[in-house]
């Protein structure tokens, strides 16, 4: 898997020799593991056989799109990654399983296995957090570069010989501390082309939490990204909630299809539930609550 061979944080930079790529793989790593964390947390599997197991069976759907529950001879019951070579039978489903893991390789078909899809297409969910990481990483990051320019809305230019104190006093206002420059600078050294000093850092809030609302809402998780909440009509309101309802319901309803052809073929007494108890608060983005302080979690019930 991807993040087990992920290992960005091994050693910590000196902050004068952080570049900007490096801060955006940072920002692209860390959203793409919250995401992938908020994803892989969306259900809750009970009565599993303890030879089973629910992280890997939840890493095998939202990486995958489906899983193969199955009773192996000499391991007993397990879940694993599955390919479905066909043939197939008239509802275009594989009766052929090739189940697959490390070190483990063996066919199974539709009397002794069990697909257990991720939704209705199988299709990853991974592609969802994979689409949009990289535009909620680019809007935080042009946030960042955008606040820095309002710290320093200027382009200096300098002689050579002024360079190093130049750069010196821009790097203090960098780190937000006075800036002071040499008596023995002339108005004639030193020429300054002013920026825009507009602020958008409010445009570019929406745009960033936008792209996050849009995202969980694809995962099926509730969450309060939506701006202007008491702007939104009851019927707006209905749909937003019913989008993500939908989106959720198509996991879970694959899932409790799952959980009841294993009972049958097996005997036994699996089921699993949407773990969706809390609303993701603006918090999520390190942002202000609008109406004041933050408001911390806020329950469903």
């Amino acid at each position: 898997m991807y993040f087990d061979s992920l290992n960005l944080f091994g050693f910590i930079p000196h902050r004068d020799k952080v570049s900007a790529r490096l801060l955006n793989d940072v920002q692209f790593n860390e959203l793409l593991g919250r995401l992938c964390n908020i994803a892989l947390s969306r259900f809750k599997w009970n009565g599993l056989p303890k030879s089973c197991n629910e992280r890997a069976l939840e890493m095998q759907l939202f990486f995958f799109g489906k899983a193969l529950f199955f009773n192996d001879d000499t391991k007993g019951f397990m879940n694993t990654q599955v390919e479905l070579p066909g043939p197939f039978n008239i509802y275009y489903e594989s009766t052929t399983r090739v189940a697959y893991g490390y070190e483990y390789r063996k066919e199974y078909d539709e009397k002794n296995s069990v697909i257990i899809r991720a939704n209705k297409t199988m299709t990853p969910d991974y592609l969802i957090v994979w689409a949009y990481t990289p535009k909620i990483t680019n809007a935080l990051r042009a946030i960042d570069v955008h606040l820095e320019t309002l710290k320093r809305p200027f382009i200096i230019v300098c002689e050579d010989r002024n360079k190093k104190s130049v750069k010196a006093a821009l790097d203090k206002i960098a780190e937000n501390e006075t800036a002071i420059v040499g008596t023995n600078f002339s108005q004639k050294d030193i020429d300054v082309l002013n920026l825009t000093g507009t602020c958008y850092l409010s445009d570019m809030w929406a745009t960033a939490k936008n792209y996050m609302n849009q995202c969980l809402n694809a995962l099926g998780v509730d969450n309060n990204f939506t701006e202007k909440k008491e702007r939104l009509v009851v019927s707006e309101s209905i749909g937003e909630s019913n989008s993500v309802r939908h989106s959720l319901e198509s996991e879970l309803e694959m899932r409790e299809q799952a959980c009841e052809e294993i009972n049958e073929m097996f005997g036994l007494n699996v089921s699993v539930e949407a773990n969706q108890i809390e609303v993701f608060p603006d918090e999520m983005l390190m942002t202000p609550n609008q109406e004041g302080g933050n408001s911390g979690v806020v329950s469903n019930d």
